[in-house]
């Protein structure tokens, strides 16, 4: 599952990105689900109200480092499935679709 923002591309580009036409000669194109950001995850967050303001380059790492996995175990696991109720409710990513794959695979185990 590759992850893109969709603002550092061309709209051709990110149209075939999308919709899965960019990978067509690859070998594992019947696997490859493309998830993406519009414009990129930082506007996503500030979308879903996540953060107050975009981040500065600098500021990215303490601001995700204040909102994501704290590695604690099963707490981790309800803090994803948290965050994946917040993704599907936004339209500008796909990223619950990635998610939720890792929740199914943690089940798996």
């Amino acid at each position: 599952m590759p992850i893109m923002d969709l603002d550092d591309t061309s709209n051709q580009k990110q149209e075939k990105y999308i919709s899965k036409e960019l990978f067509k000669d690859h070998w594992l194109y019947p696997y490859i689900v493309p998830i993406w950001n519009k414009k990129n995850l930082d506007e996503v967050l500030l979308d879903l109200k996540m953060i107050e303001k975009l981040p500065s380059y600098r500021e990215k790492g303490r601001v995700y480092r204040n909102l994501f996995l704290k590695n604690k175990g099963e707490s981790d696991i309800e803090q994803v499935k948290k965050l994946n109720e917040k993704f599907k409710k936004c339209k500008n990513t796909n990223m619950d679709i990635f998610l939720q794959k890792c929740l199914d695979s943690v089940n798996s185990f």
